[in-house]
């Protein structure tokens, strides 16, 4: 008998050491793209892809992803029609209501923006998984490849961890969290068991319906901006291998570098090609990360301002809290993207400065001027992303909008 629950022990064993195994390879393994997490993260968001269209049981996961926002979208819906009603003797759940709403609203807009961008998104990630851009330096292209591979992979498990924490937060029992989320009186008398079961799928699983689907524009391409910033450095890169050539004579010097710079110029030219690609689709995503945010954080202020302190206040800043971490993340990757390009400058400027002149050689010593003032100009005006064109999108923009929410929340207070 001890020999029998010995071996089954030490099988019990093996086969969970292999599963615990086959895990941390997938959540640590240095191989993996952060592009596999990324598709797992689109998958429970209900969006197909490629890679995940060919696991097992992937159609029904999309499926039950999908219910279960659609159930969970209509108790919003529900809810806000209720408070409508009592609107005048409970303002401030009416206002939240809305926002609850609206952010639906905002969620549906963030997946028919990622389905619409779909062929422009595997454009741009192809690109970034190619070696279209090299610095002739494969020992560095891996290493710049490497960092943004775990950068990817640590920005996707920070939004796993956030959703598993929020699940565990909404299993807790608190008042806050059933008066803002409490089922509609519709369901009241649909019975015990009925409303135990929607209460769960409702509540229990409100950050697997909600979350995967809120943090899909913001993975996505905030993983394809960081992606372009490890090219750009590759380029730089390249034109920093450049300035160790020695020349023994001028004539191989030239006509080296006229050969090095061309082909340069064609990898930079399919780059601007990808990142003029990558600027809509930011600006289309960022702009509903804009006006949403405008719209919400001004309310959330407002209610919590008028509500006092309490644990619904408590939770309407830490709400406003997130969204403002969201929209300073929007403005951080695209501003990095900008500080990367400043190497890229330095770099053709000591090219320049280092490049020996001889009036024998003078007309390729224009033709090279010339052609490494063009790329840094055309390099450093193509970086610049605007939202739909009415501003760009630095910290600058952060700072002007909380100076827009202050005077949203100051307009609300003073017109109560």
């Amino acid at each position: 008998m001890v020999d029998f629950f010995s071996s089954v022990r030490s099988r019990f064993s093996f086969r969970w050491w292999k599963k615990t195994s086959r895990i941390r390879y997938y959540w640590y393994g240095v191989e993996n793209s952060c592009f596999l997490w990324l598709d797992v993260l689109l998958l429970l968001a209900g969006i197909p892809s490629a890679s995940t269209s060919k696991w097992p049981h992937e159609r029904t996961i999309r499926y039950i992803s999908t219910c279960l926002f659609v159930l969970q979208s209509m108790l919003y819906v529900q809810q806000t029609i209720n408070a409508i009603a009592d609107r005048k003797e409970n303002m401030p759940i009416f206002l939240l209501e809305v926002v609850k709403t609206t952010s639906i609203a905002l969620i549906s807009l963030k997946l028919l923006l990622m389905i619409h961008l779909r062929k422009p998104l595997d454009s741009v990630r192809s690109f970034i998984n190619s070696d279209r851009v090299r610095s002739g330096d494969d020992a560095y292209d891996e290493l710049v490849y490497g960092k943004f591979n775990r950068s990817g992979r640590r920005m996707i498990r920070v939004i796993f961890g956030l959703i598993g924490l929020e699940a565990v937060l909404m299993t807790f029992p608190c008042s806050t969290t059933r008066r803002v989320f409490r089922l509609p009186r519709q369901l009241m008398g649909a019975g015990k068991n009925v409303a135990s079961l929607v209460n769960f799928l409702y509540l229990g699983l409100l950050p697997v319906g909600m979350c995967p689907r809120f943090f899909t524009n913001l993975t996505s391409l905030g993983i394809l901006l960081m992606g372009m910033r490890a090219k750009l450095k590759i380029l730089a890169h390249r034109y920093q291998r450049m300035l160790a050539q020695s020349p023994l004579e001028e004539t191989q010097y030239y006509k080296f570098m006229v050969l090095e710079v061309r082909e340069i110029m064609d990898q930079q030219l399919e780059f601007s090609r990808h990142l003029k690609i990558l600027k809509q689709m930011v600006g289309k995503a960022f702009s509903l990360v804009h006006y949403f945010s405008i719209y919400a954080i001004g309310t959330m202020f407002y209610v919590s301002k008028i509500m006092g302190l309490n644990t619904t206040a408590i939770m309407l800043v830490a709400s406003t809290a997130w969204l403002l971490l969201e929209y300073y993340l929007w403005c951080q990757l695209v501003d990095s993207l900008k500080d990367e390009a400043e190497s890229f400058g330095l770099n053709i400027l000591e090219i320049c400065c280092v490049m020996p002149f001889k009036r024998k050689y003078a007309s390729y010593y224009i033709q090279l001027r010339t052609s490494l003032m063009i790329s840094w100009i055309s390099m450093r005006n193509g970086l610049s992303m605007n939202c739909l064109g009415l501003f760009e999108i630095s910290t600058a923009a952060f700072v002007a909008l909380l100076n827009i929410v202050y005077t949203v929340v100051t307009f609300l207070l003073n017109i109560n």
